[in-house]
């Protein structure tokens, strides 16, 4: 039944958007009258908070950006209630990194034409706050995702300029479902042939820790994109969150030759376990590179993220080179980390 009942809902979209492209205006309802009427646009990073406790990662994060790199770049922390973020927190965030405003996602009015959500929690926060920001070009963060160049060095960059989009690719290659990736069964439901059929060896599996894209190039993408993620299930069935739904949201948009997946592959950052009989190192998290090779963001994942209720912090004792796609498909490799 959610299977069908996505088909239906996006059969309904497509007329939307289809209708849109011929008027050559924005989807009625969606807010984008308002948003892309600026004569120049405007660039800046959203962050979906989530949890309180990832509050201590995006503190690590902007102080990252405000205090080293000097980014003046506007910042929007999103939420969903009071229990997530607090007046005192507001204030705080709003104070010392700013330009940042904090917004709660249960203020801000959902698009009459799109199913809404079951919630707003979890996958669905940072997909609406793509959605409903009023910047333009938007690079997106995970709480627990830290650049480490200048943004604007991104969005300057050739490949975005070009394409209107940046993704970065996971450690996993197609063939690694059961880590990372999409079941054919999601691309079956709308009729589209599989991206990685014909490149099964190279094709790489998305990693959307950070995103770049331009908004009021890609609104229809976007479109797609939360109606994909309003349905969790089934999507969120057949694809590992909201990573992969990305690329296809950009194929039902008829657009897959403009996705663009940064070339680098990424490297793995791992901790020295010294009194863990059995294993000797963890995985703490993630190096992707910008188009030009340099590293730009470390993600910290699995038993990187920064938890202030613990003291200990698992520190980057080794990074490796970019990994080959094939790195994990050897059994001793896939032992040889603990990603508890």
């Amino acid at each position: 039944m959610a299977q069908v009942q996505l088909v239906q809902d996006f059969k309904l979209i497509r007329e939307q958007v289809n209708n849109t492209r011929h008027q050559r205006a924005p989807v009625s309802g969606g807010n984008f009258e308002q948003r892309f009427s600026k004569d120049l646009p405007t660039f800046g990073i959203i962050i979906a908070a989530g949890k309180a406790l990832r509050l201590g990662n995006v503190y690590v994060s902007l102080s990252v950006l405000r205090r080293h790199i000097s980014s003046k770049l506007p910042v929007e922390i999103w939420h969903v209630g009071s229990d997530e973020l607090d007046a005192a927190s507001r204030a705080y965030f709003e104070a010392q990194f700013a330009p940042l405003r904090c917004i709660d996602a249960e203020t801000v009015p959902q698009p009459a034409h799109h199913r809404p959500p079951a919630s707003l929690n979890g996958y669905a926060l940072k997909i609406f706050a793509l959605y409903a920001t009023t910047l333009d070009r938007v690079l997106g963060l995970d709480s627990d995702c830290m650049i480490t160049i200048n943004p604007l060095n991104l969005f300057t960059s050739p490949p975005f300029r070009e394409h209107g989009n940046l993704f970065w690719p996971d450690l996993f290659r197609k063939g690694l479902e059961m880590v990372s990736g999409v079941s054919p069964k999601l691309y079956g439901l709308f009729g589209l042939r599989l991206p990685w059929e014909g490149q099964e060896q190279a094709f790489m599996w998305a990693e959307s820790g950070q995103f770049l894209i331009d908004r009021s190039r890609h609104w229809d993408v976007i479109e797609y994109l939360w109606l994909l993620n309003t349905h969790a299930d089934p999507t969120h069935k057949l694809a590992y969150g909201d990573k992969d739904t990305f690329l296809l949201a950009f194929l039902l948009a008829g657009k897959g030759e403009s996705y663009y997946q940064v070339g680098e592959w990424a490297r793995l950052c791992v901790h020295q376990l010294p009194q863990r009989p059995g294993a000797k190192l963890e995985h703490v998290g993630l190096l992707h590179h910008a188009p030009d090779a340099t590293i730009a963001f470390l993600h910290r994942t699995a038993g990187g993220k920064l938890d202030p209720l613990v003291d200990t912090v698992k520190t980057v004792d080794f990074v490796t080179p970019p990994l080959h796609p094939l790195w994990l498909s050897h059994p001793a490799r896939r032992q040889a980390f603990s990603c508890a």
